[in-house]
């Protein structure tokens, strides 16, 4: 609904055809960055002595977040890194599943997991937090999203995980995050429960938001990333 208000929408049959029309976008983008012009014709874009500078001096990492079997592929093919939605029960099974697209190409991608913080100084105080959260959700604009997530035809990507977790949110008043993993409690259960998914899951690193984004992201600094076990084998180069 958001392209087809605009014009932009090219028809259903596009959910089946979008990963193709990325492998030609990141191909000719490529070739741009690497030689500064381009001239090709493919099943959707023309160019002609096109040209785009400045040209990068070093490689540009490509992160992707689908999940479907053809997502995966893509990654595996075109980008460096890819972006996981799932609970830490079902986080290994997609990560193995990536590492394996990524092996039978060649290629190793890197697997960063989403989660969404909520921290406090006890589990109680966290847990408050996350109630008023939940018991505020704007479930108009969740069911808007619904409808939109309905409509992809990938089966097992990203839009089918929405359309699960925003369904719980619709029904029951819980996931009101988005559909995004949480980890709820305090410093010491937060730091205590992201060591354990490091070590199940395999991940390479993770992808965070907070409530207050400001406000979580100093606490995760002071409070939270020094009780971490798993970060210190982490140079300071990756950590950044």
């Amino acid at each position: 609904p958001e392209y087809a208000q605009m014009g932009l929408w090219r028809g259903d049959d596009y959910f089946e055809q979008r990963y193709q029309y990325a492998r030609e976008y990141v191909g000719i983008l490529k070739q741009l960055w690497r030689d500064g012009s381009a001239t090709c014709r493919t099943e959707h874009f023309t160019l002609e002595d096109c040209h785009c500078y400045p040209q990068p001096r070093h490689d540009i990492p490509l992160v992707s977040a689908g999940q479907s079997d053809a997502g995966f592929q893509f990654v595996a093919e075109y980008a460096d890194k890819s972006f996981l939605i799932a609970d830490r029960w079902h986080l290994k099974e997609k990560v193995d599943r990536l590492k394996a697209a990524g092996g039978r190409t060649g290629r190793k991608v890197g697997a960063y997991a989403l989660f969404h913080i909520i921290a406090a100084e006890t589990d109680s105080e966290a847990s408050e937090l996350q109630r008023q959260i939940v018991d505020g959700v704007d479930l108009i604009a969740v069911r808007n999203m619904l409808g939109s997530a309905s409509l992809d035809s990938n089966k097992g990507g990203s839009a089918q995980h929405h359309l699960a977790g925003l369904s719980r949110t619709a029904q029951q008043g819980h996931g009101a995050f988005m559909s995004t993993p949480t980890i709820c409690g305090s410093y010491e259960s937060v730091a205590e429960e992201l060591d354990q998914i490091a070590s199940e899951s395999g991940i390479d690193g993770c992808l965070f938001s907070f409530t207050d984004f400001v406000e979580g992201i100093r606490s995760f600094g002071e409070r939270i990333y020094p009780r971490l076990a798993c970060t210190k084998t982490v140079t300071k180069a990756e950590a950044v």
